[in-house]
């Protein structure tokens, strides 16, 4: 009774260790099964982030790309654009600055010429009136000196010709204090106009060179400044072509960079596939 009691347990148990031992397989099995759908489902995932992740990065590429290409080139050549259009306008105020030196030039030796025929007409309007005063002096003198004579001779007549003499005393007068009037008044208004004219002139001359000067002075700081825009827009232009030489070399870097990353995670991944293969086996 004791060795069948013991022999029915010892079926039990063996029983019972049999089926025990039966169902690790199936729990490894399953386990292993669970473990290879999720390895499958994180590289299906991995090749998704990967598609993803190059897509995205093609599309800032190209879109930086062309917002480089439709902003900042559109930009620069509009910057250009207004530079040359500067400079047109400077050269023009150049050729204007010059035109005003050629006209200052012109009217400067036609007022030359003006004062100094203002000048020979003085000096001959003074000349004729001295030459006619001193005729006048001396036709008094030659009268003074016939009425002397002839008041000895003819002293019946003197007074008939002393009345004669002094009304051509007092025309010789007559004559005089005119011409002498009038020579000066001819100096003093030569005089007014050349010194009017040399006034305005010299007025003029001052405005004209302060105007030709700060033509010069804008000109050249026009040009100064149109030449520095154009160094910067170069500048501009050269550092944009680096910087999209450059963020292209970065994305292309980027982009090398996660396909490496994702060849590494799809490769660890299979090899812990292969390791729960070995295991299953």
């Amino acid at each position: 009774n004791l060795m069948s009691s013991s022999v029915s347990a010892l079926d039990t148990v063996t029983t019972t260790a049999l089926e025990s031992l039966a169902s690790v397989p199936e729990n490894v099995l399953a386990r292993v099964s669970q473990i290879s759908n999720m390895i499958l489902e994180e590289q299906s995932l991995a090749a998704q982030s990967k598609t993803v992740l190059q897509k995205l990065i093609n599309e800032l590429t190209s879109g930086l790309l062309s917002s480089l290409e439709t902003i900042l080139s559109p930009t620069v050549v509009s910057i250009l654009k207004v530079n040359r259009q500067l400079q047109h306008i400077f050269k023009t105020s150049w050729m204007i600055a010059e035109k005003i030196e050629d006209q200052k030039k012109e009217i400067d030796d036609f007022l030359s010429i003006l004062c100094n025929h203002l000048n020979e007409l003085r000096e001959n309007t003074v000349s004729s009136l001295v030459e006619s005063q001193n005729l006048c002096e001396s036709l008094s003198e030659d009268l003074k000196t016939v009425k002397k004579t002839h008041s000895q001779e003819l002293s019946q007549l003197i007074n008939l010709w002393a009345d004669r003499f002094c009304a051509l005393e007092e025309k010789c007068e007559n004559i005089q204090k005119p011409l002498s009037c009038a020579q000066e008044d001819t100096k003093q208004k030569s005089k007014d106009i050349i010194d009017k004219t040399t006034f305005h002139s010299t007025k003029m001359f001052a405005v004209s060179d302060g105007l030709a000067q700060e033509l010069r002075n804008f000109n050249q700081e026009g040009t100064k400044l149109v030449q520095d825009s154009m160094k910067y827009c170069n500048t501009l232009n050269s550092n944009l072509e680096t910087v999209s030489q450059e963020t292209e070399q970065r994305f292309k870097s980027l982009n090398l960079s996660t396909a490496c990353f994702s060849e590494q995670w799809t490769s660890c991944l299979n090899k812990r596939e292969e390791e729960l293969q070995n295991l299953l086996e």
